[in-house]
């Protein structure tokens, strides 16, 4: 939720953590505007697409790494 909240504030995002915490859990939030909220989607997405892509990136140097024995 942080780095969501700081990367809308940087890209001119009127929110609060608060508020981009209730978006991120699909809760109401009662003081933004729709275009405000919108803006913070894309943000989610990239945020998270960066995330998963790092993970993927460790399991597959794991995976390419991984000692494979074959039988004894």
């Amino acid at each position: 939720v942080d780095s969501i909240y700081k990367q809308a504030i940087l890209e001119g995002v009127a929110t609060t953590f608060a508020d981009t915490e209730s978006i991120i859990e699909g809760g109401k939030v009662n003081d933004m505007t729709s275009e405000d909220i919108l803006k913070i989607i894309p943000v989610i997405i990239m945020i998270s697409a960066s995330f998963i892509s790092a993970k993927i990136n460790v399991l597959s140097w794991h995976l390419i790494n991984q000692s494979v024995t074959l039988g004894e």
